[in-house]
């Protein structure tokens, strides 16, 4: 009993600390075509390169209606996997990377709510977790809307 119990204490903990980058995202704004990172801080959320972008006050409550109303349009939000690549930046949906073979791209299907790399000459597609796709190996270079 008392191990099923550490057990349960264990589960419960590496749920709680869940690391907040795979809750992040990014915008890609079609009309300035730029990148967006939103930056969090205590007193709301702030879009843009730098803080001066557009920003929603923590009590906003058309921070998220706003969100949720960018249909495509103009914006395209990215979902970030959590994952970093070799050089510890963030790996989002969309981003691209190459291996000696050919470019990959990172990919977000929603009827699996999971995220997949596609080879971009073949279009053989890979689970993230697959063992033949070594996460420390990638490094981005480039995204579906610009190459960096």
């Amino acid at each position: 009993m008392n191990d099923t119990n550490e057990e349960i204490k264990t589960a419960e903990k590496s749920l709680n600390n869940i690391h907040d980058d795979s809750l992040l995202f990014r915008i890609w704004d079609k009309e300035t075509k730029t990148l967006m990172y939103p930056e969090f801080s205590e007193i709301g959320v702030t879009f843009g390169p730098s803080p001066d972008g557009v920003h929603y006050p923590k009590d906003a409550s058309d921070f998220l209606f706003d969100i949720c109303a960018w249909d495509g349009k103009r914006y395209v939000a990215d979902k970030c996997t959590g994952l970093r690549d070799s050089t510890g930046r963030l790996i989002y949906e969309n981003d691209e990377w190459e291996d000696q073979e050919q470019r990959h791209r990172i990919i977000y299907v929603e009827a699996n709510a999971a995220f997949f790399d596609l080879a971009l000459s073949t279009h053989a597609v890979k689970a993230l977790n697959n063992p033949d796709i070594n996460i420390n190996d990638i490094t981005i270079c480039g995204n579906f809307h610009q190459s960096y």
